[in-house]
């Protein structure tokens, strides 16, 4: 009789037993730096596009964005614009962030990125694209709406 209890309880046990694939969460998925390629910006409807990759703007200009996770897919987007005055030589350096950005709806390992209601681009896969609207004003004092659109790749 100890035989069939002991065969059911181990019998059990094994059962119970499995091996399940635990997925990282989103924000894991994402975290790191990103080298931005590519910067452009729309000022009401005209944009200029600047290959950070070029010979001339490689030293010049560098954008980079570093992610970090709050939630399992909340993240922060770090913004850096660091841009060396030729003449001089010395770097400006300005900084930006999108706080509490969230990650949905994977495609092919790739997350739409929003801030609040606002889809703010993409990332996953090694690359990062982000487009941001917002109203300015001109060196006239006009108000313009801007577009400012970056694609990162990561280091």
């Amino acid at each position: 009789m100890k035989k069939i209890l002991y065969f059911f309880v181990f019998a059990f046990v094994i059962s119970s037993c499995s091996k399940k694939t635990v997925e990282a969460d989103p924000a894991d998925q994402v975290l790191g730096t990103y080298k931005a390629t590519s910067f452009t910006q729309t000022t009401n409807g005209i944009g200029l596009t600047y290959d950070l990759t070029s010979a001339s703007l490689k030293d010049v200009v560098q954008i980079t964005f570093d992610i970090s996770k709050k939630s399992a897919s909340v993240i922060t987007i770090n913004l850096t614009f660091a841009q060396k005055d030729a003449t001089t030589g010395k770097t400006t350096t300005s900084k930006d962030s999108f706080d509490s950005v969230d990650l949905k709806s994977p495609a092919s390992g790739v997350f739409e990125i929003y801030s609040g209601a606002a889809k703010l681009g993409t990332v996953g896969n090694g690359a990062l694209t982000i487009e941001d609207n917002y109203s300015s004003t001109d060196s006239n004092g006009k108000a313009v709406q801007v577009k400012d659109t970056y694609i990162a790749k990561k280091q």
